[in-house]
């Protein structure tokens, strides 16, 4: 494809399939219905191809719901995973609690979501996207974006930001999307506990399997 194919057919997609329970067992469970839901895609539109990942974002529900005020940048997604979550009213839930085969108390919940550069091929994208919000029909659970214009940004430039951001730094706290009031003494507030370390670390080391492949997402990719 020339630069002005790339730009017709090429988009970067993300969806945010569902926020669960900090629990392996519970993320595999989303992981197999998402991709079940991407195999139905592709037979649909047999002639699109895609390659990305899935990505597991560790998020403190009690943080979210409390700390990220109504009018800062953060507040769109703090309203997503709440409805991610079951919490469809306009009051603030009261506990967001679950325990564990242990028997401790946690708050912790992983948004499953994925990242991938998609072709249309002979499809229409208007299509596919009406498509995708009607699989993942929960405000902002779509996002597709096109490529940056080439003026500003190089059709290779565009591939290798889009390519790499599937594998930044996991280990990244995810509280900085919003506005917290966080006091003087809370200073580390943004920073992973240790518990939290382990549970990003054995998700994706669990996820990614034996061959570091379980995180991969693609379907008739061409050659």
């Amino acid at each position: 494809m020339d630069e002005d194919a790339c730009r017709e057919r090429l988009r970067w997609v993300t969806i945010l399939h569902s926020l669960e329970h900090a629990d392996v067992e519970k993320v595999k469970e989303a992981t197999k219905r998402a991709r079940a839901d991407y195999v139905q895609l592709n037979r649909k539109f047999s002639s699109s191809w895609a390659q990305g990942a899935f990505e597991y974002e560790l998020v403190d529900m009690v943080k979210v719901s409390s700390r990220v005020n109504k009018n800062s940048s953060g507040s769109r997604k703090k309203n997503t995973l709440k409805t991610l979550g079951g919490d469809n009213t306009t009051l603030e839930k009261s506990d967001w609690s679950w325990t564990d085969k242990s028997g401790n108390r946690r708050a912790d919940y992983i948004l499953v979501h994925t990242h991938f550069l998609m072709d249309c091929g002979d499809e229409d994208w208007t299509e596919i996207e009406k498509d995708m919000r009607r699989r993942w029909d929960k405000k902002y659970q779509v996002r597709v974006d096109g490529l940056t214009n080439f003026s500003t940004r190089s059709l290779d430039d565009s591939l290798w930001k889009m390519s790499s951001y599937c594998f930044k730094n996991r280990c990244s706290h995810h509280y900085e999307f919003g506005g917290y009031d966080i006091d003087e003494f809370e200073v580390n507030e943004n920073m992973f506990s240790v518990n939290e370390f382990i549970t990003v670390y054995q998700t994706y080391k669990t996820m990614a399997g034996l061959r570091n492949t379980g995180l991969l997402l693609s379907w008739q990719m061409k050659h």
